[in-house]
């Protein structure tokens, strides 16, 4: 009978240089990790998610049209740290007068905030959080300089006209949640944002306000390239 012998590493995983031989990765329990590389940056506790706006406190979204150096929400990503977004959500709470809505991520390397906005505090998704994020979060406000060299649209959505909802007890109206949703799985493609790089999130309506969240994987850059 063969004996396959693995490496226990939960929250301890080493990073090795490429083409390096190592020990296959176990769980405590022996199980091998290659089902699900990402339950295994969860449990790892290298996955962070932040948010702009918390239970009744919605936040402002950019008025009028998108403009590529005032986004709604920024994220630097420093040299030395790579990120994968995973998840983009956005629970629009009221949006004005008819107008045309856009929702707009955009990723690439170089950029720079200059103007905060207000800062956000990232969460590991492992509740007793064992590491933090290298990456600062910031909405509202924000004057940013837009990525300098592979310049990427991860994500455009938007209605030709929205508008806010008249709530009616009648069945004869319809009263649909603006809510939208980008997932890196469904999108068939995972970006994979190496550090100095920034990610910037725009929400445009006439009058908007709502919520956003993401989550993304974090590892350093010698792990990946």
């Amino acid at each position: 009978m063969a004996l396959i012998k693995a490496k226990v590493r939960q929250s301890s995983a080493d990073r090795v240089a490429e083409g390096t031989d190592t020990y296959v990765r176990a769980l405590r329990d022996g199980s091998l990790t290659f089902a699900d590389f990402l339950m295994a940056m969860s449990l790892e506790g290298r996955c962070f998610q932040a948010l702009a706006g918390t239970f009744t406190a919605p936040v402002t979204f950019t008025a009028g049209a998108i403009v590529a150096t005032t986004p709604s929400y920024a994220m630097t990503i420093p040299s030395g740290t790579t990120i994968i977004p995973l998840e983009m959500s956005v629970q629009i709470e009221s949006i004005g007068t008819a107008l045309i809505m856009e929702i707009l991520a955009t990723a690439g390397q170089g950029g720079s905030v200059s103007t905060a906005g207000t800062a956000i505090t990232p969460s590991n998704i492992r509740s007793d959080s064992p590491m933090g994020t290298a990456c600062v979060c910031t909405h509202t406000a924000i004057t940013a300089v837009a990525p300098t060299t592979n310049y990427q649209e991860i994500w455009r959505t938007g209605e030709i006209s929205a508008l806010d909802q008249t709530h009616s007890a009648t069945v004869s109206v319809y009263d649909h949640a603006h809510t939208y949703t980008w997932r890196a799985k469904a999108s068939g493609a995972y970006p994979v944002l190496v550090g100095p790089s920034i990610l910037t999130f725009d929400i445009s309506t006439q009058a908007g306000t709502g919520f956003f969240q993401i989550k993304w994987a974090e590892l350093p850059s010698t792990a990946v390239v």
